[in-house]
């Protein structure tokens, strides 16, 4: 059994071996080929050592630039003084420098001293004679004779000098210095422009050269790293290709057996009977994951504490949910895409819901001791959370308590509040707003001491029309003649009426119903009623179901109430007289969806 594993093992190491020696000609290869590419870089770019080229052409930019300055400096000096000698002498750089060479010419200081004299007898003669005298014609032939020998002279002397702007010169001793200087000056001027030029030519060269340095050491270093990996690679197979002759040629083998198995007698578990079981641990945990992981993603508010500790507003009220006391949470209207909220008071008025509205209204009544609340908006953070219904109900609750309430249905995108009271949607807030209505038209009775304005037709822009000065003058209107005005309002999350409304109010009430807001709803609320020091009284929380609220001051309990307040059948109300918008009174039964005469 040893011999055949050390056998097994040599053979392993064998083919590793053979595997190993096919791949090292491939990557002398590349070694190769990375070694040949580096140096062709370096040839073609005349580069040795790019750190070393850096800073000698750094150096030769400093050098080169210093002897610039210095070039400039004697450049000035020696022009300086140009301009000073030409000054003294009274000649420019080629007069100048047309003397140096003339001065020294026989023929032509023979020729300057006659056309001197000849220029000094015409001076006298224009004093003592009219210009058209034949001598002064005659003197002024000779001098431009002179002058045209000058220079001729002058031009074959200095081999295609200029000629000066007054030829005629004729110094010693001192002046011929000067001259002298003054031609030298000017030679050593175009030396010094020449040998400017050629530094700065140079200097533009070493900046070029330092623009491609980057790229150039960008490359390099690839070019590098290329080589580094093929050598690094190489390396290990050497090295690898060694370890596996070494194994190879071992005697005895890596392996041996330290005791043989015993076969079971009988089998303790059957394989399908722990398959089962290792399954349904694997289900449990998975499920047990699912449910972790799906609890995290959940972020809607659960419970009433949860909603008091993302808020931090205070809690006015809670109102449990409809289907923990009747199987009837709305009552469905033919026809109508949204189902209309239940008058909990009026349907249902000694129900534990009617008791929590009771105790909202009794919240908001005593809020402020020291300011009277009149105005009060009544939004939420997103639709479906039940705001209609809390106004609906509110109102109603008011009147009951012997106040005189205007409920204004301001959400006139999704308007619901004619559907819950039954009204006609003719004239309504929007026609009030551009003038097209009156509101004591608009507003319409529903019963005694409460009074609906509903949204009417939805305009283009709402938030335009509620923001208006229009609606704020309305408020105050209806804030002396009411006790209290209610008004139904988008929710923060949809439109932005509710903010512009809350500043218009007295205070602001946020609805929030527990499985519909979330905390990403919470947040962004609460920004935005602190961008606009919206006045928060506080919360409803609406939809509650206590018995999954952990605290039990939430759970209503039904021995407190009387048998007649479980919900079986609504008190079937009254036929209620409703005023439409030209004048008619009409009744309404709550079981028949017609209106009569």
């Amino acid at each position: 059994m040893s011999q055949a594993i050390a056998h097994y093992d040599r053979a392993q190491a064998e083919l590793t071996a053979q595997f190993i020696t096919q791949q090292i000609p491939n990557n002398q290869t590349a070694v190769r080929k990375a070694e040949e590419a580096l140096r062709d870089f370096k040839e073609t770019n005349l580069i040795s050592d790019l750190n070393s080229e850096r800073q000698s052409v750094a150096t030769a930019i400093s050098d080169l630039t210093r002897q610039i300055g210095d070039t400039r400096t004697a450049l000035r000096r020696s022009e300086t003084r140009t301009q000073s000698l030409g000054r003294q002498l009274g000649l420019n750089s080629k007069d100048a420098l047309a003397f140096g060479t003339l001065s020294q010419n026989p023929g032509v200081q023979d020729t300057l001293t006659e056309l001197q004299k000849a220029q000094t007898q015409l001076a006298i003669a224009r004093d003592q004679y009219q210009p058209r005298h034949p001598k002064i014609i005659d003197l002024e032939g000779k001098v431009n004779r002179l002058q045209s020998i000058t220079q001729t002279q002058t031009a074959n002397i200095s081999r295609g000098v200029t000629n000066t702007a007054n030829p005629q010169i004729q110094m010693r001793g001192m002046q011929q210095q000067l001259a002298e200087e003054m031609v030298k000056l000017t030679a050593d001027n175009a030396s010094f422009k020449t040998q400017i030029k050629s530094l700065e030519t140079e200097k533009v060269q070493y900046q070029k050269r330092v623009l491609t340095l980057p790229k150039l050491e960008q490359k390099q270093r690839e070019l590098e790293r290329q080589l580094d990996a093929a050598q690094s690679t190489y390396s290990s197979l050497l090295k690898k290709l060694q370890e596996v002759r070494i194994a190879a040629n071992q005697s005895q083998g890596n392996a041996k057996v330290i005791e043989f198995a015993v076969p079971p007698e009988k089998i303790l578990l059957k394989p399908i009977i722990l398959k089962l079981i290792l399954g349904l641990l694997l289900g449990v945990l998975m499920g047990m994951v699912v449910i972790v992981w799906l609890e995290l993603q959940d972020k809607s508010i659960k419970t009433v504490g949860e909603a008091k500790d993302l808020f931090r507003y205070p809690l006015l009220g809670i109102i449990p949910s409809l289907e923990e006391n009747s199987t009837e949470a709305e009552i469905a209207h033919p026809g109508l895409e949204r189902a209309v909220p239940t008058l909990m008071l009026r349907e249902y008025p000694f129900s534990p819901i009617s008791e929590a509205y009771r105790m909202l209204q009794s919240n908001l009544r005593f809020l402020k001791s020291d300011q009277v609340l009149k105005t009060i908006v009544i939004t939420s953070c997103s639709p479906g959370e039940g705001k209609s219904t809390i106004a609906a109900n509110l109102a109603l609750t008011m009147v009951q308590q012997g106040f005189k309430v205007l409920l204004i249905d301001a959400d006139m995108r999704r308007p619901i509040q004619h559907q819950i009271w039954e009204l006609y949607q003719s004239k309504g807030l929007s026609e009030v707003l551009v003038g097209q209505a009156q509101a004591i038209n608009a507003i319409q009775k529903v019963e005694e001491g409460l009074h609906v304005l509903s949204a009417g037709v939805t305009p283009p822009n709402p938030g335009a029309l509620l923001d208006s000065k229009r609606m704020s003058d309305l408020m105050q209107e209806f804030a002396k003649l009411y006790d209290y005005v209610i008004v139904d309002t988008p929710p923060l999350l949809v439109a932005n009426e509710s903010r512009g409304l809350g500043q218009l109010a007295d205070g602001l009430v946020l609805v929030v119903r527990p499985g519909v807001a979330d905390s990403n709803d919470a947040t962004v609320a609460k920004e935005l009623l602190k961008q606009v020091e919206s006045k928060v009284l506080g919360l409803v929380i609406n939809g509650v179901e206590t018995q999954k609220e952990p605290d039990s001051y939430y759970h209503y309990t039904h021995d407190y109430n009387s048998p007649s307040a479980v919900l079986t059948q609504p008190i079937k109300t009254l036929p209620r007289r409703v005023s439409s918008d030209d004048g008619i009174v009409l009744t309404h039964d709550s079981s028949d969806n017609v209106p009569h005469e």
